[in-house]
C-alpha cells in the first residue's frame, strides 16, 4: 500500500519500486497489492475513502482495472516473461492512472 500511494503521489519512481518488489517476494507483494486495491475500491463504494487517506483522484473504474491487471500479472509470473518488465509496466500503469494532477491542470 505504501508503494502504491507513493507512486500515485509522485513521491516514488516506478523503477526503484519495481526493483524492490522483484528482489523480495514478488508474488506475495503483488497479491497483497491487488487485495489492497480491492479494499480501496470497497472503501470508495461505501464512501469511506477519506478515512483511509486515499488519493483524491482514485475512482472505482481505475481501481477495478488495475486489480484485474494485477491478477493477470500474477498468472504471468509463472511464465517465461521477464518479471521485472512485467512488474514495471504494471506499476507504470498504476502511476499513470492515479497520478495526482497539479491544481492548475484540473481546471
Amino acid at each position: 500500500a505504501r508503494d502504491l500511494l507513493a507512486l500515485a503521489s509522485g513521491k516514488e519512481r516506478v523503477a526503484p519500486a519495481a526493483q524492490r518488489w522483484c528482489d523480495d517476494r514478488l508474488a506475495q507483494r503483488l497479491h497483497f497489492a491487488a487485495e489492497t486495491v480491492r479494499d480501496w475500491s470497497v472503501a470508495l463504494a461505501g464512501g469511506d475513502a477519506a478515512r483511509q487517506s486515499l488519493p483524491p483522484n482514485l475512482d472505482r473504474r481505475c481501481l477495478a482495472d488495475w486489480f484485474d491487471e494485477a491478477n493477470r500479472s500474477q498468472a504471468l509470473l509463472r511464465t517465461t516473461l521477464r518479471q521485472d518488465l512485467l512488474l514495471a509496466e504494471l506499476l507504470r500503469r498504476w502511476r499513470d492512472g492515479t497520478a495526482v494532477q497539479p491544481a492548475a491542470a484540473k481546471r
